[in-house]
């Protein structure tokens, strides 16, 4: 997220607002990764002085096992994202988009989860 904390946008603050999203939906954000996880990157690459070209996309990594070796490995089960771009005056749109992929995964989580709570870990870029 190099080119995007230079253009303002931090990711504390943008998993802040995707934990508090999901804690609003019910589900629970643990402290630690525990086996699964919500990944969220977002690229950002200025195209002209006044131009953002961005990447954004969320995905729901979690443990599985395979059947051919009984070997446990980790997968992404749920994937969203959007590519688009704006002018730099507009980025609060990308922060939208983002907002917008994180409650298309809450909908999609609670549609398959209705009888199961579980506390999830969402996961920073490095």
């Amino acid at each position: 997220m190099k080119h995007a904390e230079l253009l303002g946008i931090d990711k504390t603050v943008l998993k802040t607002a995707a934990e508090l999203r999901l804690r609003r939906s019910g589900i629970k954000v643990a402290e630690e990764a525990v086996g699964s996880f919500l990944y969220i990157n977002v690229n950002l690459l200025p195209v002209l002085d006044s131009y953002v070209a961005f990447n954004v996309t969320v995905e729901f990594k979690q443990f599985a096992t395979l059947r051919v070796n009984g070997k446990v490995i980790m997968v992404v089960t749920w994937s969203n994202s959007v590519t688009g771009g704006v002018g730099k005056d507009k980025l609060r749109d990308i922060r939208e988009d983002i907002n917008d992929k994180v409650d298309e995964f809450i909908n999609d989580y609670l549609a398959a989860n209705q009888d199961r709570p579980t506390t999830k870990k969402l996961q920073e870029t490095p």
